[in-house]
């Protein structure tokens, strides 16, 4: 099965091998992985744009590497009342066109992150002017910082990829 992840990213990597291998563990997975542009602005900051980009990176790898399963992935963050809360969303999209979306658990944002966020920085450069932390979207993303790895970036992306592929483990239910 040929799986095409539009982004080099480690983390994004790592997840999308690990939930392909859970949901479909008899299968020899090739893993194909390219950087592509989002389409949305770098750091999203409202769920609707998020998930736009997610679709954006899957269609672009698609469309370019022909795999059956396409795979986007994208961070961002979105506010409720006044809180404002780090997610993440996945696209996958199978050689039919069929689309199947799921969302990483969320975290609240620090109100520092936020202020440096609302001044124009992305979060991970953001928290590096903050913690110190070096290459944050290439380790264990926000979540693994604010945590102490005790949950990282890549587990929230299997997650939502698990729930993503149900579309299609589970096609009855969409039609």
């Amino acid at each position: 099965m040929k799986i095409a992840i539009g982004s080099k990213n480690p983390q994004k990597i790592a997840a999308t091998r690990q939930a392909f291998s859970v949901v479909w563990p008899e299968e020899e997975l090739e893993m194909v992985a390219t950087s592509v542009p989002s389409g949305v602005s770098d750091q999203p900051l409202a769920t609707e744009e998020t998930i736009r980009g997610a679709i954006n990176r899957a269609k672009t790898v698609k469309v370019t590497l022909r795999p059956d399963y396409a795979v986007g992935i994208e961070a961002g963050l979105n506010k409720i009342d006044d809180k404002w809360f780090v997610d993440g969303w996945v696209a996958v999209i199978d050689k039919e066109g069929r689309i199947g979306l799921g969302g990483t658990p969320s975290m609240e944002a620090t109100p520092r992150v936020m202020k440096l966020i609302k001044s124009g920085y992305e979060i991970g450069a953001a928290c590096k002017m903050l913690f110190a932390e070096q290459g944050l979207d290439q380790n264990n993303g926000y979540f693994g910082l604010m945590t102490n790895d005790l949950f990282k970036a890549t587990d929230g992306f299997c997650d939502a990829l698990i729930m993503a592929l149900s579309r299609f483990t589970r096609p009855e239910a969409y039609e």
